[in-house]
């Protein structure tokens, strides 16, 4: 047996553990990156804040001042500092007084329209500065002037760099965490699928009485391994019928070709009794009989590949009158209802109804007997003879194939002990079944119960 080859690429355990990781990228990214944005923003807003209240409480300081015609430089105090500038510009864009830091530097930002407050974000307000500042715009009032108040970003671009770092080295360690934990699970799901494989690799066809083993988990895995196994018992049915078939059609057929052989290796050291129309008719009975074995094999192996039959309506009344018409060495007492029709193959349904009445003849001891009826979209077919009862220990196992309840009568006349099978098989190929039961009250007597079902078109 070819030993098998593990491949990690082509690993289960590893696909699953790829596959949790890979899901997790895009859910943990999106996450992440809305997280900060959303935090950044919310510092932005909260620090623009900040100077919105330091700009209103500047303008609120030089609307108080008591000369209000125009700009005065040095109107307030310089307030501001590394993190909060401040600029007082006139309306016509002059600079009238700023923080130390803007000494100098143009206004920030243009006049706002209104009385509401502007706000933006600007680049490296004083010289050397390369940090991010919010600024807001806010006019004052009585004066032509506006003042402006800028807060660095760069505590908020601190916190954004950090949370950005945290959140990634937190995502790869979730995702390491996730991995690891579905390569685990994912490993202890699938050992008892590597039992069962390493289990049926040392299941042969020399042996098929191994079975996987069961969990006992009661998931799909155990199913898994129940079904299997039931599948193994149906194989090794199968296996055992099939070398028992072959087993008894080798003896079958060894039998004929024996006698042939030996009445013609015997003709040469002594004559037969009857001369040589007696050898030739010995040898011509001994072919029948094998030739009516090797066409009974050839119809069970057909019936055993299940290939599909063309059916068609068929007038069962008049299949078993004209089979019960037949020559016989005994009478047939016919019983039948008119028009029962089933849908069947005609060939194989006559070599049922040809098998049953044959067996019949063989032995029964003065009379066969055929009954037909049709009822509640079924059509049976009763065959009985006056013979010798059969046992009920031997009810089912007659059905089997080679099986003779008298062998050497059967053989004599010229019986291959398939018959009674080849008739069961077709009755189930057609949807029905086939039977046998003794004649009540009688101590003496067996019927063979043939059912159909009745042609669709004629239920009723």
């Amino acid at each position: 047996m070819k030993p098998s080859v593990h491949r990690l690429g082509r690993s289960v355990r590893l696909r699953t553990a790829l596959a949790a990781a890979a899901a997790l990228v895009p859910v943990l990214a999106g996450a992440s990156i809305a997280g900060v944005l959303v935090q950044r923003s919310d510092l932005t807003d909260s620090t623009a804040l900040v100077a919105e209240g330091q700009a209103r409480s500047l303008a609120t300081d030089l609307s108080r001042t008591s000369d209000p015609t125009g700009p005065q430089s040095g109107s307030g105090p310089a307030l501001g500092g590394e993190q909060a500038l401040v600029q007082v510009v006139s309306l016509d864009g002059i600079v009238i007084d700023s923080s130390p830091e803007l000494r100098g530097q143009p206004p920030l930002v243009g006049a706002p329209s209104g009385t509401k407050p502007a706000r933006r974000t600007v680049d490296g307000t004083a010289e050397g500065e390369a940090e991010r500042f919010v600024t807001v715009a806010l006019s004052v009032s009585g004066r032509n002037e506006y003042v402006v108040a800028a807060r660095s970003l760069e505590a908020v671009n601190a916190a954004y760099a950090s949370t950005t770092k945290l959140l990634l080295a937190g995502s790869i360690l979730v995702i390491l965490v996730v991995s690891g934990i579905t390569w685990v699970l994912t490993g202890r799901a699938l050992r008892p699928v590597e039992a069962m494989r390493a289990r049926a690799s040392q299941i042969t066809a020399a042996d098929l009485s191994a079975r996987l083993p069961e969990p006992g988990t009661g998931d799909e895995i155990e199913r898994l391994a129940h079904t299997m196994n039931d599948m193994l018992e149906r194989i090794e049915k199968s296996s055992t019928a099939q070398r028992q078939f072959v087993a008894d059609a080798s003896h079958e057929l060894r039998s004929p070709i024996s006698t042939i052989r030996t009445l013609h290796e015997t003709a040469h050291l002594v004559p037969h009794p009857d001369g040589t129309v007696g050898q030739s008719r010995e040898v011509l009975a001994e072919t029948a009989r094998l030739e009516a074995l090797v066409a009974d094999l050839l119809l069970l192996a057909r019936s055993d590949a299940t290939l599909p039959r063309l059916r068609r309506p068929v007038d069962l009344t008049e299949l078993v009158s004209a089979e019960a018409g037949r020559v016989r060495r005994l009478p047939v007492r016919l019983d039948i209802s008119a028009g029962v029709v089933v849908d069947a193959d005609p060939p194989a349904l006559t070599r049922a109804l040809r098998n049953l009445l044959d067996n019949a003849e063989r032995h029964a001891e003065t009379t066969i007997g055929v009954s037909l009826t049709g009822a509640d979209g079924r059509a049976t077919v009763v065959v009985s003879n006056d013979g010798p009862p059969v046992p009920p220990e031997d009810r089912e196992r007659i059905f089997d194939r080679f099986v003779r309840l008298d062998d050497a009568r059967t053989r004599d006349d010229g019986g291959t002990g398939l018959g009674l099978a080849i008739a069961r098989q077709i009755a189930v190929d057609h949807g029905g079944t086939l039977d046998v039961a003794p004649l009540w009250p009688r101590d003496r007597g067996v019927a063979f119960i043939l059912t159909l079902p009745v042609a669709p078109d004629r239920v009723g």
